[in-house]
């Protein structure tokens, strides 16, 4: 063999190894990553079943917590409504008491009482059916601001009626 043909040989096995050790780094390199890629995917896995395990309880505690709201809410409608019920016979009834004290008295009728008053305030409201729910809203095509104007003048109404009736009775003395 000669000297050229040796230093080709020699540099043949040389790059033969490198190949060889660069393919072994390689296959080591793959190995380490997909080494990694299962211990990612054990920690994701883990990390998934850890939240819907967390999503189940909380689902579990949902329903309660949806259904204490609930009650609390329509308790809370039960409430207003029942809070304008006795606001609005109340307040009929003071001004209706006020009334009949400056208007009936003087004619020789006997004064009532506030009970006496609401009482009879209640029981104008039942007969007449003056500001019940079924005639503010049998209007289908009132906007909200109207419903809204209805509710504010059926609250201020006997003020407003009160303090009319006050004026009348200061001009009559």
């Amino acid at each position: 063999m000669t000297p050229q043909e040796e230093v080709k040989a020699k540099l043949l096995e040389r790059l033969k190894a490198d190949m060889k050790n660069a393919d072994e780094d390689y296959n080591a390199r793959k190995r380490m990553a997909f080494e990694e890629d299962a211990e990612v995917n054990a920690k994701l896995t883990e990390l998934a079943k850890s939240y819907n395990k967390n999503k189940d309880e909380d689902e579990d505690d949902s329903w309660f917590v949806k259904f204490v709201l609930g009650i609390i809410g329509i308790g809370f409608v039960v409430f207003i409504f029942a809070a304008f019920i006795v606001y609005g016979v109340f307040s009929n009834g003071i001004a209706g008491m006020y009334l009949w004290e400056w208007f009936l008295v003087p004619l020789g009728v006997s004064k009532i009482s506030l009970l006496h008053a609401v009482g009879f305030a209640a029981l104008c409201r039942l007969f007449t059916h003056e500001n019940s729910l079924a005639n503010m809203y049998k209007e289908d095509d009132l906007t909200s601001s109207q419903k809204l104007s209805k509710i504010i003048i059926a609250l201020l109404l006997p003020w407003a009626t009160l303090l009319f009736g006050y004026i009348i009775h200061r001009l009559m003395t």
